[in-house]
């Protein structure tokens, strides 16, 4: 039983050393060294690859046919008013016909597939002239559906069939099976479900009779990749975990128990309070523990003087940003440059608006800092959420006075 601070100190930092041997059991993956786990273009690019009966892995149909067998056997959702694969893809397709498709000798695999629209990129795409027919993949890995862009898709495709004989099959590849949504959240019918455990499986089934080395690695790395990374399957980390669970779970405890509000303070700016206080704002980074953005005015001040916003990729001449790393929370107001040149004429202009006598820096200089979160604050626990909300509406009061003023000041200069 933990009982003093010293005591809890040395459980926290026992448990930090068995989550660092925890880190050292990975192992050398391709598909890890390239980053591939949080790319889903990868992902689709080496599905597609795999799929294609022509490519140079050598094993023909035989990874597409695997998939469309496994797609029309795919286990019926809990959810009684989703339909089965089998039952959606029967209305247009017997079995044979469907795993016929992988059969056709002019079958194209594509990725980023763009019919007509530009901003409707279809992750995987398979068609067939011979069997008039076509395959539409969304692969989500890390993301859901957003606007309505599956019906989109639906559309796109319709475009192709200029003699309303073309036969469509519709896949959302997820890691566990999600259900397709449209723009309101609602099940979108006629689109078949799937999840990365079958493709996984596949493989795992088809290992042992592959023998070219270098084809057989690949693909025991991508199931290394997937099962480790995305579908948290690797026996050796539940084992630790275990162990962990077991011998820690004091220490686990101190960490479910630690409060920390900022992610609810990141959330609540950028979801409630930059929309209701800021007219023309423009993004430029509006994720998890990031937040920064700009407005109108302030770009349209350096159009005037003759410069763009952008100084490189993540990099602009003036941006606001909820601050925080592992201390106090605060919006600040910041100007920054490439530190090879020189502060500009409009730079300079903003500088003496806001902070005067404050010397610039090489590269940043931060010209107004608002106070949102104390570190005390920060790890309170509120009565409730709102409570923790009225209190950065007040703190924010004092940022949105400045800083309306000095827009006005920019546009009276």
């Amino acid at each position: 039983m933990i009982k003093t601070e010293n005591e809890a100190i040395n459980a926290l930092e026992n448990l930090s050393n068995i989550l660092y041997a925890l880190e050292q059991t990975k192992e050398i993956n391709i598909f890890n060294a390239v980053g591939m786990s949080k790319q889903e273009v990868k992902h689709s690019s080496f599905l597609s690859w795999l799929f294609a009966p022509q490519q140079i892995h050598g094993k023909g149909n035989l990874f597409l046919c695997d998939f469309l067998k496994a797609l029309y056997y795919y286990p019926q959702n809990d959810n009684i008013e989703i339909f089965s694969n089998s039952n959606i893809l029967s209305a247009t397709f017997t079995y044979e016909e469907i795993i016929d498709i992988a059969t056709a000798s002019d079958i194209k695999v594509e990725t980023e597939k763009v019919i007509d629209n530009p901003d409707s990129r279809i992750d995987i795409f398979i068609y067939s002239k011979e069997k008039n027919s076509v395959i539409v993949i969304e692969n989500k890995v890390f993301t859901s559906t957003h606007d309505d862009q599956l019906k989109r898709y639906e559309l796109e495709v319709e475009k192709l069939n200029t003699d309303k004989t073309l036969k469509k099959i519709f896949i959302y590849l997820t890691p566990f099976g999600e259900t397709p949504t449209d723009i309101n959240g609602e099940y979108q019918q006629g689109w078949c479900i799937i999840d990365y455990a079958t493709i996984v499986n596949n493989l795992k089934k088809r290992i042992g009779n592959i023998r070219n080395q270098k084809l057989k690695y690949l693909i025991e790395d991508y199931i290394n990749m997937v099962d480790n990374k995305i579908l948290h399957n690797n026996p050796t980390i539940r084992s630790l975990c275990k162990k962990i669970r077991k011998e820690h779970q004091e220490a686990i405890e101190i960490l479910l128990n630690y409060i920390d509000n900022v992610d609810m303070a990141y959330k609540y700016i950028a979801k409630n309070w930059l929309p209701q206080n800021i007219q023309n704002y423009n993004y430029l980074n509006a994720n998890g523990r990031k937040l920064v953005f700009y407005t109108d005015t302030i770009k349209n001040f350096y159009n005037k003087h003759g410069h763009k916003m952008e100084i490189s990729e993540g990099l602009f001449k003036f941006q606001i940003s909820v601050m925080s790393k592992d201390g106090p929370v605060s919006m600040d107001m910041w100007l920054s440059k490439a530190e090879e040149s020189e502060w500009t004429e409009a730079d300079v202009k903003i500088h003496d608006i806001l902070q005067p006598n404050k010397k610039m820096g090489k590269k940043f200089c931060t010209v107004y800092s608002c106070p949102i979160l104390s570190l005390e604050e920060r790890e309170k626990v509120f009565e409730n959420d709102k409570e923790l909300y009225d209190l950065i509406d007040e703190r924010l009061k004092f940022f949105i006075d400045r800083f309306l003023k000095f827009e006005k000041q920019l546009l009276e200069i």
